[in-house]
C-alpha cells in the first residue's frame, strides 16, 4: 500500500487543513487574530511606594493561549 501524498485544502474554521486525497487533518499554528483583555494589575516599589510599571494579561479569542505584556 502506497503513502498519501497530502494535498491540503484551505485552512477550515476549527483550525485545521485536510487532505483532499485521504481526508488527514493537520493542526495550522493560531494566528492570534484578536487578543482580549483577562486581567491587569500596576507594579510598585515598596520603598518608594510609587507605581513603577503596569502588566495585562490577555487571552486570544481563537485558541485560548495567553500572554503577558509589561509596560514600565
Amino acid at each position: 500500500m502506497g503513502k498519501c501524498k497530502h494535498f491540503y485544502g484551505p485552512v477550515c474554521d476549527d483550525g485545521y487543513q485536510y487532505c483532499e486525497k485521504c481526508g488527514e487533518a493537520k493542526s495550522v499554528p493560531c494566528s492570534h487574530p484578536k487578543w482580549i483583555l483577562h486581567t491587569s494589575f500596576s507594579m510598585s516599589n515598596m520603598m518608594s511606594q510609587g507605581i513603577t510599571g503596569y502588566k495585562y494579561v490577555q487571552r486570544c479569542e481563537k485558541c485560548g493561549e495567553f500572554q503577558i505584556t509589561t509596560l514600565d
